[in-house]
């Protein structure tokens, strides 16, 4: 879901940075070389006070542990 949402977001030329636990595997090679994608951080901490909106795409039994490990959204809007 993650990666169709972020696809289509900078295909319509909104900045996206995709999350990933494997930020060095061949499927984020990919993402980065799509339209819009800036790049794919290992963490959402790495990404506080860089963007205006947050999309969890990730597993629902992982949500909370990656939401207490990412901090305070400072006013960023998280979906």
């Amino acid at each position: 879901v993650g990666s169709v949402l972020g696809r289509r977001l900078g295909a319509l030329g909104h900045v996206v940075t995709f999350v990933s636990r494997n930020p060095n595997n061949e499927k984020a090679s990919v993402l980065r070389g799509l339209p819009g994608v800036v790049g794919v951080a290992s963490s959402v901490a790495e990404l506080i006070g860089q963007g205006e909106v947050f999309i969890y795409a990730g597993p629902y039994d992982h949500a909370k542990s990656v939401l207490e490990q990412s901090g305070d959204f400072g006013g960023a809007i998280l979906v």
